[in-house]
């Protein structure tokens, strides 16, 4: 399922930001009751944490050897 580079680098990307927004999540609902804007605000902050770590593996071949630039 996972056998090509960019599969296992799309799915590493996406973990991220699922991660990012879970923890997002997690941290707006210390204190009060969950409301929407905080939703769009745990979904925004895993969208662009996908998109940093997509970002940076695509520039640094320390990141990501095989998607990352070629010498």
């Amino acid at each position: 399922m996972f056998r090509s580079p960019g599969s296992r680098y799309a799915l590493r990307a996406a973990l991220v930001g699922i991660g990012s927004c879970l923890s997002s999540l997690a941290a707006s609902t210390f204190g009060s009751d969950l409301q929407l804007g905080e939703v769009f605000l745990a979904l925004a902050t895993g969208f662009s944490a996908s998109l940093a770590y997509a970002g940076l593996g695509a520039v640094s071949k320390s990141v990501e050897p095989n998607i990352g630039r070629k010498p």
